[in-house]
């Protein structure tokens, strides 16, 4: 795991899941959510369309003291069977969290809860540093942890390149630590519909949905002064107002307001006569093969997206 030379750590040269069970045999109550990718047909010995290794995964700790689950990302009641398949393989659930006890600073007996949160895989492959290297490294710290699903038919023997990889991570400590645990999100569900506005619950069918996430960007976008930032995988959203002939926005039904936000929020600033940038800064296409079917939908629901929000401005 610690592949910084300038910086040893004992037993570094563990891989994560030999860390696991070794934390797990010495006591320590281990539990993993995995996502489920039903792509991967343990039968069939398929890797699955995102190659998560899911099946590998739940194999490796099975029988053992690490309790290792799979969950999928299950299609609300409102779609048909096809586009359960899309759901499925397009939308993961996306939260990548640890959180782990750890010990107090001024020695006392008693332990804290820790987190640490981020959009990164812990997965072959994502090793990365601030150069992103997608060469050099081939034969050193990558030699035997290749990742790169934007090409078909590459690997280290002829060359790579390898995929890097930008993201953010954060360490929460405090009570904010505890908020990162999912057991209770949504539990209890207000009978009372302001009541539940006031916790950012709303109710599907048969779901209750938490949009606290959506709520602060909101908040977050309509108290900024003067620019606003955004990097990310994908930009896709706000698909009720979609201008758009050869898509059925009520199928894709990616509803958020962000999107919606950012280009009202632009218009408001024209209007005062004040100055005000936002950066949007995305991939080139989001991984997995260009002329995939995904890609080219997510790709083209961006556009769209796009077009949405400059068509407020104009």
């Amino acid at each position: 795991m610690i592949r910084d030379l300038k910086r040893p750590k004992p037993e570094g040269d563990l891989i994560l899941g030999e860390l696991l069970k070794m934390k797990a045999n010495e006591g320590v109550r281990v539990l993993m959510l995995v996502w489920d990718d039903r792509t991967s047909v343990e039968l069939l010995k398929k890797d699955g369309v995102m190659a998560s290794h899911d099946e590998d995964t739940r194999h490796y700790f099975h029988d053992i003291k690490v309790h290792c689950v799979l969950c999928p990302r299950n299609r609300d009641n409102m779609h048909n069977i096809v586009q359960d398949i899309e759901i499925s393989t397009m939308f993961p659930h996306h939260q990548k969290i640890v959180v782990v006890d750890s010990e107090l600073h001024n020695g006392e007996s008693k332990r804290r809860i820790v987190s640490f949160i981020g959009g990164i895989d812990l997965s072959d492959g994502r090793y990365d540093t601030p150069s992103h290297p997608i060469f050099r490294t081939l034969g050193t710290v990558h030699h035997d942890d290749f990742h790169q699903p934007c090409f078909h038919d590459t690997s280290i023997a002829k060359g790579g390149p390898r995929e890097p990889w930008h993201d953010m991570h954060c360490r929460l400590k405090g009570p904010v630590a505890w908020d990162s645990i999912d057991g209770g999100a949504a539990f209890g569900f207000p009978n009372n519909p302001e009541d539940a506005a006031r916790s950012s619950l709303i109710s599907g069918k048969d779901h209750v949905i938490d949009h606290s996430i959506q709520d602060a960007y909101i908040t977050a976008i309509r108290r900024a002064k003067n620019f606003i930032y955004i990097e990310n995988q994908y930009f896709v959203s706000s698909s009720f107002s979609w201008y758009s002939n050869d898509v059925k926005v009520q199928d894709v039904g990616d509803l958020h307001l962000i999107p919606k936000e950012l280009s009202l929020k632009i218009v408001s600033k024209i209007e005062a006569g004040e100055r005000f940038t936002v950066y949007i800064v995305i991939s080139m296409w989001p991984e997995g093969v260009l002329n995939s079917q995904s890609v080219q939908a997510i790709l083209n629901w961006q556009k769209i997206t796009m077009e949405m929000m400059y068509k407020d401005v104009v």
